[in-house]
């Protein structure tokens, strides 16, 4: 099976947040430093690729309605 961009970033973002204890702090100041140390290859959120990540489920309406009424 292919592992999809949005399975990646969680596996890595695991293994960050294992690697730091699972402590907000440490693993804030991690990234702190990772991101001084690659400023360079940051990419700007408006240019970055598409990810596939998985689309939300469509709710059903609260009301039971399976359209929605007319307005």
């Amino acid at each position: 099976m292919t592992t999809s961009n949005y399975d990646e970033i969680r596996r890595v973002r695991h293994e960050m947040s294992a690697a730091a204890g699972h402590d907000v702090h440490k693993l804030i100041a991690a990234i702190n430093q990772l991101r001084e140390q690659h400023a360079d290859r940051i990419i700007a959120p408006g240019k970055a690729e598409q990810c596939d990540a998985p689309k939300p489920p469509i709710s059903p309406l609260l009301d039971g309605q399976s359209t929605p009424a007319a307005g």
